[in-house]
C-alpha cells in the first residue's frame, strides 16, 4: 500500500516539475551573410539566438565540418544576459575557395539545438583581360569571350547594343565558382558594327564586360599602302614640274 502512495506521489512530483520548468525554446534572433567584392582581406559572419534557458552554446561547421580557432578562422561568441548569444565567425585572407554555406548550431544545457544557414557570397569578378575593341574586315569572323569568378554561379545576358541575343550565338561553361562563355560572328558585314556586351548578375552584384567590334572594308588594310602611294606621286608630280619649269628659265 505504502509503495502504491509512493509511486502516485512521484509521478504527481514529476508531472508538476514539468509544468512548472518550460520546455527549452531556442530562437533565432539574426543572421548576416557576407559579401566579398576581392580577394585577400576578412570575411565576417554572424549569427544570434535567444532562449528561454541559460548556458547556449554555438558551434560552426562548413560541408558538415566543426570549424575550430585557427590562424584560418577566429570564433568569438558573447553571451547576453545569460539567454542570448551572438557568435561572430572570421575567415582571415578570404579567397573564391571560401565562398559557400556555413551552419551555425546553438545548443542550451538540454541539449536542444536550433541551426541556422549563412553564406559567403561573390559577386562576379572577372578573370583576365578583355580586348576592348576589335577591327575586322567585312566577311571575316569574330569572338568574344568573357571570364568571371563568383558564388553563387550568375545568371548570363548577351546584348548587342540594347538588344538580347539568343543563347544559341554562345555557349558557356561552368564550374563549382568560375564560368565562362563565347559569343561567335561569322561572315562579318557592316550591321555587325556594335557594342556587345557580357552582363553577370547574381544576389551579390553584377558585372559587365563590353566590346567594340568595328567592320571595315576589304580595301581598309590597303589604305595604307594606297596612302604612301599618293604621297609618293604626288611628290614626283611636284618634282617633275619644278625641273620642268626649271629647264624652262
Amino acid at each position: 500500500m505504502n509503495n502504491g502512495i509512493s509511486i502516485v506521489f512521484y509521478v504527481c512530483a514529476l508531472s508538476a516539475w514539468m509544468m512548472l520548468s518550460p520546455a527549452s525554446a531556442i530562437q533565432p534572433v539574426g543572421s548576416t551573410n557576407y559579401t566579398l567584392s576581392s580577394f585577400g582581406g576578412n570575411a565576417t559572419l554572424s549569427c544570434s539566438f535567444s532562449s528561454n534557458t541559460s548556458g547556449l552554446t554555438v558551434v560552426w561547421t562548413r560541408n558538415n565540418v566543426p570549424i575550430t580557432f585557427s590562424q584560418k578562422y577566429e570564433i568569438i561568441s558573447t553571451e547576453e544576459n545569460g539567454d542570448a548569444i551572438t557568435s561572430n565567425l572570421t575567415i582571415t585572407n578570404s579567397n573564391i575557395t571560401d565562398a559557400g554555406l556555413y551552419t551555425c548550431r546553438a545548443t542550451d544545457q538540454s541539449q536542444v539545438s536550433y541551426s541556422t544557414i549563412v553564406s559567403i557570397l561573390v559577386k562576379p569578378l572577372q578573370l583576365g583581360e578583355i580586348t576592348d575593341f576589335q577591327r575586322l574586315v567585312v566577311g571575316s569572323n569574330a569572338s568574344i569571350t568573357c571570364r568571371i569568378q563568383a558564388y553563387p554561379l550568375p545568371t548570363l545576358t548577351w546584348r548587342k547594343g540594347n538588344v538580347e541575343l539568343s543563347n544559341k550565338t554562345y555557349n558557356v561553361s561552368t564550374s563549382q565558382y568560375n564560368m565562362t562563355t563565347t559569343l561567335s560572328l561569322a561572315n562579318l558585314n557592316y550591321t555587325d558594327r556594335s557594342l556587345y556586351s557580357c552582363i553577370f548578375m547574381n544576389e551579390a552584384g553584377n558585372h559587365t564586360e563590353t566590346v567594340d567590334i568595328r567592320v571595315m572594308s576589304n580595301l581598309a588594310p590597303l589604305w595604307p599602302a594606297l596612302g604612301i602611294i599618293c604621297e609618293l606621286a604626288l611628290a614626283a608630280v611636284a618634282y617633275l614640274t619644278y625641273h620642268g619649269r626649271k629647264a624652262k628659265l
